[in-house]
């Protein structure tokens, strides 16, 4: 077996199937929860002053529209800044272990995987991803490649995550969610800025920043290096060398204009420690990005952008596979991407209760594998999409979201992907919603074009792994969505209760079938494989007893119904955990120290590719930071343990993490 960067493993046979049957319990208990919670915090209490005039959170990307996080047609989570230093981690995709059924792993330790509901495979292919509005999903692979991207955690300046589709703003791929890194403005970063991060395992990361003005540019640069060893006893250890940039240009009072660029090297090692054919070897994986987006405001009610990135990946991977009785094989695993993207966009707010955003958008993408597509010749893929957002406040109770996304390509049929959503001012801070989302997910290049072969040395005999059948559809998902979303100024206390049903239709997944040519006669293909049904209950509360402490807690409930699927299919009934909860607490213990303690637990599940079940697992993790002030600096140093339990079990058997701990220090010159 060869371990490699798709989203399978290599001559993997099917599960047999297991019908897992949803009963009505989950509704029930939403209904309930939704009426007591709602009667027991809110029924009894006269409005008051401030019930109008305290703020609420803004959203800019559960829709193509910027509204109030209670007026959101999809529910949405938001991580701020505080909530990111405060976690301790380091690694960009652990954030999402605070947001409810988001599932957040490690294919191997270098190797991270984000997931909602399921993880679907080694490089989940599910959710949107993007930064700053520019998406990082890789058109070869599918996913973002988390250890490659060019995004130092310390410029981020939150991260907005839509649960459930919101392919009506986003397009394919936005299937089950969408997650929007939003960096932080060149405003609010001036001067130098360093960190050091030391300790487990084989931990050594270090990163510095400038930002200045001058006129009117804003501007910021960054560059880091990190080096890890990975998990215990396994060869996955990683050195990545990384820069980022962003340049801000007000030119008037109605143009902005937004440049950002980045690259980033990262030497990953590799290893399959059940094959012993597959030796310990390295990949190499460049990256680079470039974005300029222009902002202009044509009077107080009308104004547009426009936006143009291009993205680029390239892995080098070679290995020498040892099968007994024949000479080494060279398997040449590289790849390369490409992707341009413009986009367009007019937002009009025709009146105080109506506001419209409309526009378009052309991408191409450029894929190249000579094993995996089994061309010389790049694989093109070509995307037009056009949309339609509107939001319409019908009276002082009533308000409703609609968007409609139509998508065009030329390796699948059009979709139309619409949403529509309407909304009850319960007050003006609590909102109950019901909405209907359409989604849907493109095959990328891996899946529609793929021809991999391996040839035996000096012979015209091959190995054939994978083939392509036919053509793909798209896959399909609808969504019922009820939530319930607001703010109480006393006790201060914010909640989002959601319940939603998924159904998801022409499931892509891998069978195996007959293929004369191959050594063994036979190939593994993609193919629709069937339906599943997704009941989830998710609860998000942000509590502050005090000034001085914050408690956040998540829930997720989950239940899987599989329908219609073929007997050879890879299912995802074992791969939902039933139940998935976060507990962050922050508290200032005095004008110096802050201490925070965060609680994950997650259910049994395992990953869509493998038969092993993963006990439910949990760990604690905890961090200590003192404030530090010197004559023309200040800074902050962190103590951090994680896994404090030395319990935590990773989805794969082999990724046992140990009790970590490192220390942080972190310095701002003035």
């Amino acid at each position: 077996m060869v371990y490699t960067e798709t989203p399978v493993a290599l001559n993997t046979k099917s599960d047999r199937l297991l019908n897992f049957k949803h009963n009505n319990r989950t509704k029930k208990m939403l209904f309930c929860v939704l009426i007591s919670f709602y009667g027991t915090t809110n029924m009894a209490n006269e409005l008051s002053e401030d019930d109008f005039f305290d703020e609420k959170p803004i959203v800019l990307n559960a829709s193509r529209l910027t509204r109030p996080a209670n007026e959101s047609p999809v529910p949405v989570s938001v991580i701020d800044r505080d909530m990111i230093e405060a976690s301790g981690f380091t690694e960009i995709s652990d954030l999402f272990r605070l947001v409810p059924g988001f599932i957040a792993d490690y294919y191997r330790g270098n190797n991270n995987i984000t997931g909602y509901l399921f993880i679907d495979d080694a490089r989940p292919r599910m959710l949107q991803v993007m930064v700053d509005g520019r998406s990082v999903y890789t058109p070869m692979l599918g996913g973002p490649i988390w250890e490659s991207l060019p995004l130092n955690i310390d410029d981020i300046e939150r991260i907005e995550v839509v649960r459930g589709p919101a392919a009506a703003s986003y397009g394919s791929n936005a299937y089950l969610g969408v997650i929007n890194i939003i960096t932080r403005s060149t405003a609010t970063l001036q001067g130098w800025s360093a960190r050091a991060n030391i300790g487990e395992p084989q931990l050594r990361e270090s990163s510095i920043r400038y930002g200045g003005q001058s006129g009117k540019w804003g501007y910021r640069f960054s560059g880091w290096t990190q080096k890890q060893e990975g998990f215990k006893a396994l060869h996955d250890g990683k050195t990545a060398q990384m820069f980022s940039s962003r340049m801000e240009y007000q030119q008037d009072r109605n143009n902005n204009f937004d440049i950002q660029f980045g690259a980033s090297n990262v030497k990953k090692d590799r290893d399959e420690p059940d094959d012993p054919t597959t030796p310990d070897h390295t990949a190499n994986v460049d990256s680079n990005f470039q974005m300029i987006r222009w902002d202009r405001t044509l009077d107080k009610n009308r104004s547009f952008y426009l936006k143009y990135y291009h993205n680029y990946d390239n892995s080098t991977e070679f290995v020498n596979i040892n099968v007994p009785g024949i000479p080494p094989v060279p398997i040449n695993l590289n790849y390369s991407s490409r992707r341009h993207d413009l986009e367009f966009q007019m937002s009009n707010n025709v009146s105080q209760d109506i506001n419209l955003a409309y526009g378009g958008s052309i991408r191409r993408d450029i894929v190249k594998s000579p094993t995996y597509t089994g061309k010389f010749n790049p694989v093109n893929i070509n995307v037009y999409r056009s949309f339609f957002h509107g939001y319409w406040n019908l009276n002082e109770k009533f308000f409703v979201n609609t968007g409609l996304m139509i998508e065009k390509t030329n390796i699948s049929s059009t979709n139309v992907l619409p949403l529509t959503s309407l909304h009850y001012r319960l007050t003006p801070q609590d909102t109950l919603r019901l909405s209907l989302t359409r989604g849907s997910r493109l095959p990328v290049a891996f899946e529609e074009k793929n021809d991999t072969k391996f040839f035996i040395p000096n012979t015209a005999i091959f190995d054939q792994i994978f083939f392509t059948r036919n053509d793909l559809n798209s896959e399909i998902i609808d969504t019922v969505n009820i939530g319930l979303t607001g703010k109480k100024i006393n006790p201060n206390l914010s909640y989002d209760i959601s319940y939603s049903h998924h159904h998801l239709k022409n499931i892509l997944s891998f069978d195996t079938g007959n293929f004369p040519d191959s050594i063994d006669g036979r190939a593994t293909f993609f193919d629709d494989q069937g339906e599943v049904d997704i009941d989830n209950l998710e609860i998000a509360i942000g509590y502050t007893p005090s000034a001085s402490t914050q408690l956040d807690v998540t829930y997720a409930y989950t239940e899987t119904d599989e329908k219609n699927i073929f007997n050879n299919s890879e299912t995802i009934d074992k791969a939902s955990p039933r139940h998935n909860f976060s507990l962050l607490i922050r508290h200032k213990i005095n004008h110096l120290y802050k201490l925070s303690t965060a609680y994950y637990y997650i259910d049994k599940a395992r990953y869509i590719d493998n038969s092993l079940i993963r006990p439910s697992t949990d760990r604690v993790d905890m961090r200590l930071a003192r404030k530090l002030k010197f004559q023309k600096m200040k800074g902050e140093l962190a103590l951090v343990g994680q896994d404090l339990l030395n319990s935590y079990q990773g989805i794969y058997v082999h990724n046992k993490m140990d009790r970590r701990f490192y220390l942080s220090l972190k310095l701002d010159f003035f």
